[in-house]
């Protein structure tokens, strides 16, 4: 049997708890942090040493691990995570790789790798963790998780180091559904106007294009596998055409890579960090980055808005895949990597760009975690919450 050591179970340094800070719904739950929340007493190292050094220990905790804390919830650690959580891989040069469990040979996804990782080989019930591009969904996928990324704004970012603020999302990732749906009723601010039952699924059509053969088989198998199980009617059909797809995903890496160095280019600047290859190049992308023309996400998203309402408001679900295939060999070409992140971004760009929530399913492709993606409108966190906690009532996990 290998034992592993604490990075490649996903934390930095190994677990280090911190005691709630009272008694709540989360009483007897743990859950890790992603290393780009503030912790009390602690440095946030954003996965980089440089950052580590030139940053002073906090004075608070950011505010989403405070809310977990105050509800019950104890901190077991704080987990590793890409560079300044600019990459979906979740490799690190710096601090190394945290093992996938589904495969020791494959990559765990990030940038949220070590809260995957840790949640996944069952050491904490919670893994707290941001999503941008996809760092909770993309990890979830590999690592076979549920994973919420949330309605744009709905969970507070105070104390997080940011990377796109335009697109930056705090959510979680679970083994079981029932911890997440306690821990992001916590963090999620009260708001109106979100559905609260789903009326029907909807199988993005164009979406499944955009994966490969096993993979979409898996997505429409699993489609109607969630159909069944919560007894809801299932379509398929169209959401957006090709074109629009790319405009969104084009819109999203233009707007990315521009608020990217708007948020750190004064400190590389001046500390010129080591990074590694795949962050090093996106960073120098960043670096030449034009502003986007002013109003663009803005009539973007209210392009999507009205679209998304027509084909999927009112508490039908667009049902999606959440990466292209399943988790890529660690031994792959970088270039593979590069391309792999690219196909993502198709996938997970219309989430960001609408600035609505994004539920990752644990599903199976030949024995391996591939997640299936429940998009809703924005305010409809709580029914895609819902979703996973019934789907893991009738025994999801049972049937993987």
């Amino acid at each position: 049997m290998t034992v592993l050591d604490a990075r490649q179970c996903g934390f930095i340094v190994g677990p280090k708890r911190i005691a709630s800070a009272g008694h709540g719904p989360l009483d007897g739950i743990h859950f890790a942090a992603k290393d780009v929340f503030a912790v009390r007493g602690q440095r946030t190292g954003a996965g980089n040493p440089t950052w580590l050094a030139t940053h002073v220990q906090a004075s608070e905790n950011a505010e989403a691990v405070e809310i977990l804390l105050g509800a019950g919830a104890t901190l077991a650690g704080v987990t590793i995570t890409d560079e300044l959580a600019f990459s979906l891989s979740g490799t690190n040069v710096h601090y190394g790789t945290p093992v996938n469990p589904a495969d020791p040979r494959r990559i765990p996804g990030g940038s949220s790798s070590g809260s995957a990782v840790a949640v996944a080989r069952r050491i904490v019930e919670v893994g707290l963790g941001t999503d941008t591009a996809g760092s909770i969904r993309v990890p979830s996928s590999y690592c076979g998780l549920f994973g919420l990324r949330p309605t744009w704004g709905r969970v507070s970012v105070r104390g997080v180091i940011p990377l796109a603020p335009s697109f930056d999302t705090v959510g979680a990732m679970a083994y079981d559904a029932s911890a997440l749906e306690l821990s992001m009723q916590a963090l999620l601010k009260p708001q109106g106007g979100g559905t609260t039952v789903p009326r029907s699924l909807l199988l993005a059509e164009e979406y499944l294009d955009l994966v490969g053969q096993r993979e979409r088989q898996g997505i429409v198998d699993g489609a109607k596998l969630i159909a069944d199980r919560l007894r809801l009617g299932l379509d398929t059909a169209a959401v957006l055409d090709a074109e629009t797809v790319e405009e969104v995903a084009e819109h999203f890496r233009a707007q990315q890579l521009f608020e990217v160095w708007e948020s750190h280019g004064a400190w590389i600047s001046r500390y010129r960090p080591s990074f590694g290859p795949g962050v090093a190049g996106r960073f120098e992308l960043a670096s030449r980055a034009r502003r986007p023309a002013p109003g663009s996400l803005r009539r973007l998203r209210e392009l999507l808005a009205a679209r998304m309402a027509r084909a999927a408001g009112g508490g039908r679900i667009v049902v999606k895949p959440v990466t292209p295939t399943v988790a890529p060999l660690m031994d792959a070409p970088r270039s593979d990597f590069e391309g792999n992140r690219q196909d993502i971004l198709r996938l997970t760009s219309l989430a960001g760009v609408w600035g609505a929530p994004e539920l990752a399913v644990p599903y199976q492709v030949d024995g391996l975690p591939f997640g299936i993606g429940l998009l809703g409108s924005p305010g409809d966190d709580e029914m895609l919450l819902g979703m996973a906690a019934a789907l893991d009532e009738r025994g999801w996990r049972e049937m993987l």
